[in-house]
């Protein structure tokens, strides 16, 4: 299983080293200081090789005089296999949830690009009206933060990577979905949202949580193809309340997710299947049958109990009961806009972006505010430039979509030329492991776009005024 060449090297080894992280091992040995047996938990370890390993194991300590913790005695088996197929279900499910959004999604940003394209077809008639004008910019403006947020937001879901538990405010969750669902859902579908004030965190993964409500609103949405009322809804409910109906409660409080539709509703037998895979109500060609078997496998995964109310004619309702987690203090990302005066400077600044209008907006911006620049409109000829005024360029913005050389392979050449070179990265969307990787090999800072002028000055000035 773990990949030794024989017993005595397995012998020889310290189990301890075989644990994906110190905290997965500490967890293990904390839960069996108390409970003394451990049945069927879920372990993640590695070969020797670094390769993942998910195991199930039972396991029993032993325990001196002092009741201190000797040995642990037990079976692991290898689960990789099913979590890997598992993993694949869910990957696949996302996909085919944005599918069902498509025509939305098309639709509102077609919406968006209409904004955008009409408010500035009307900059050059209204430049004289300081009040018209401002008001184009800040439907422009708007429009963008909205496609941004949309594209975001499918980003996000669709990403397939593994599960991630941390500390989650479940009512901005709520809010997100909700302002997709709004965009992009037929207009004939009034989308409400009643959520309960000060919730404690939940423990979970925030895109297998987006899953969750996804699924279960473009249900709720094909229940109602004459439209009709979707209602999301959060609440607090103490343990007692419900441990008649599920007696395997762990948590003393859980929070409640309902997710309400006033569509078609379903019969007895149809309730009893519906988490079974590949069920589905559905005609051909319009669903798996995978969505639901999904959500009831993430919902037992993060501790949760799930269940479902529906009668024909009058809708249905879900109730997802997740864990709450213990208060602990959430950073979140301020969205409020910051109107400091960002400094400028006299540097010398390569832009390497092969976009011409965003490379000429670039060096406006820049030049504006006392900045020298230098562009390149792609990555080979980025990295020539850079090479041909090395002594005179303070910092470099790259974008990491480049043709001819991606701007990751642009940061390496130059890094490589001179390690002490500062360069930013630009771009739509970047994998964390990606992000996380080039950032320990040499990169200061990277951009989101779309960029507001206030980020990437305020980037500019403290990359800049970072001692290498």
């Amino acid at each position: 299983m773990f990949g030794f060449a024989n017993m005595e090297e397995a012998l020889s080894t310290n189990m301890a080293t075989l644990f994906r992280s110190h905290e997965e091992r500490a967890r293990i040995l904390l839960r069996l200081q108390p409970e003394k047996k451990l049945e069927y938990i879920e372990i993640e370890m590695m070969k020797r090789d670094g390769t993942p390993l998910y195991i199930i194991a039972n396991v029993i300590g032993r325990f001196d005089k002092d009741d201190h913790l000797i040995e642990i005695q037990g079976y692991l088996f290898d689960d990789t296999k099913r979590r890997r197929l598992e993993e694949g279900l869910r990957h696949t499910q996302k996909l085919e949830s944005l599918g069902t959004l498509a025509s939305g999604i098309a639709h509102d940003f077609n919406n968006v690009l209409g904004i955008i394209l009409g408010h500035a077809t009307l900059l050059d008639r209204v430049h004289t009206n300081p009040e018209k004008f401002a008001q184009s910019i800040d439907a422009i403006t708007s429009a963008t933060q909205r496609g941004a947020s949309l594209v975001k937001q499918m980003l996000t879901f669709a990403r397939k990577t593994e599960a991630v538990f941390q500390p989650l405010e479940l009512n901005i969750l709520v809010k997100e979905i909700v302002k997709m669902l709004r965009e992009t859902f037929p207009k004939t579908i009034e989308v409400q949202m009643s959520i309960t004030r000060d919730l404690p965190p939940i423990n979970g993964d925030p895109t297998q949580i987006h899953q969750i409500l996804l699924n279960l609103c473009v249900n709720a949405r094909d229940a109602m193809p004459k439209g009709g009322t979707l209602t999301i809804t959060t609440e607090i409910i103490e343990a007692n309340q419900v441990a008649d109906k599920f007696p395997n409660l762990n948590s003393p409080r859980y929070l409640l997710l309902s997710v309400s539709d006033t569509g078609i509703g379903m019969n007895q037998a149809t309730l009893q299947r519906i988490f079974e895979p590949f069920f589905t109500t559905k005609a051909p060609g319009f669903g798996t049958g995978l969505g639901l078997s999904v959500v009831h496998g993430i919902v037992i995964s993060h501790g949760g109990f799930i269940d479902v109310k529906s009668s024909l004619g009058k809708g249905t309702t879900f109730y997802i009961y997740l864990p709450a987690a213990q208060r602990t203090i959430l950073e979140y990302q301020n969205f409020q806009k910051d109107a400091e005066e960002v400094p400028g400077g006299n540097e010398t600044i390569l832009i390497v972006e092969d976009e011409e209008l965003l490379r000429e907006l670039l060096q406006h911006l820049l030049t504006s505010k006392g900045y020298k620049v230098i562009s390149a409109n792609d990555g080979l000829q980025g990295v020539e430039v850079y090479k041909e005024n090395h002594n005179n360029i303070s910092l470099v913005i790259s974008d990491l979509g480049l043709p001819k050389l991606s701007g990751e392979d642009v940061f390496r050449q130059i890094n490589k030329f001179n390690p002490s070179a500062k360069v930013i990265l630009a771009s739509g969307f970047i994998e964390p492991d990606l992000k996380s990787q080039l950032m320990g090999s040499g990169v200061k800072d990277f951009i989101q776009k779309p960029y507001t002028p206030n980020d990437v000055l305020k980037k500019t000035r403290k990359v800049l005024d970072e001692h290498n």
